[in-house]
This record gives C-alpha cells, structure tokens and sequence, in this order.
C-alpha cells in the first residue's frame, strides 16, 4: 500500500522498513537516473526503524520545516529537492517486522539490492545500513 501526507493507515508503533518514493501528478512513479541506469520505481529513500509511525513522522515533520532528527529529510530540505520532488507526491510504502534487528536486516537487504542493481544508493540514503553489525 502506497501511503501519503502525514496520516498514514496501518503503520504501527512497532520494528519496520520503509520506502520513500517520488511521483508524478498523474499518479506514477518518477524515473530516477542512477549510475547503472534508471529506476522506474521513484525510490529516493530506504530506512529502518523500531518504531515505524514515528520515524515516518519524523521525516514528514522534518521536511515540513519542524525540528525533528531525520537524515533522509534533511538531505531533502538542504539540497532542496522539493524542487524536484514535491512533499505532497512523494509517497511511503513499509513492512513490518517482528524486532529492531530484523528491521535492520531487512533494510541492508533492500539497499544491498538496490546497490547491485543501480550500483549506487537511493539519492537521500546518506548510510549503508547497519552493515557491521548483520554484515
């Protein structure tokens, strides 16, 4: 389920992983240029938390301005990609997990796949996930 805005049916208070993807006006996914070619899916972000609801809270209110501790979010307010991907079309789609540590593997996995198919990361992941410690 693709989810937007600041409500966000479903996601719980609990162990997660979450995409954040940009879209178009007419409903799909913005093609994002990337080292090994484009992705079609508009994935501009991949993340971890234990608490799902409120680090997708975090990023929303962080990139609407308040000052909530969100790095993808402030990749996005400083290189200004609003520009390019509006707030209100990006949307997030998640999993959840059964704990933190799932959570973290899950995410690695994800960004791992993305890395081997792009041969780069989605453009607000400044971290390659927990590596050192699921590596």
């Amino acid at each position: 389920m693709l989810l937007s805005g600041n409500e966000w049916p479903g996601v719980q208070k609990k162990p997660g992983v979450y995409r954040i993807r940009a879209f178009h006006h007419r409903g799909k996914p913005i093609r994002v240029p990337r080292a090994l070619g484009i992705d079609y899916e508009g994935v501009i972000d991949i993340g971890e938390s234990d608490n799902l609801i409120k680090r997708l809270s975090y990023f929303w209110g962080r990139a609407t301005g308040k000052s909530y501790s969100h790095s993808a979010a402030d990749e996005y307010i400083s290189w200004e990609m609003r520009r390019h991907w509006p707030l209100e079309l990006l949307r997030f789609d998640f999993i959840h997990v059964d704990d933190k540590t799932a959570a973290e593997k899950l995410e690695l996995k994800m960004i791992d796949e993305y890395r081997a198919r792009f041969y780069d990361r989605p453009p607000l992941n400044k971290s390659q996930g927990k590596r050192g410690k699921h590596a």
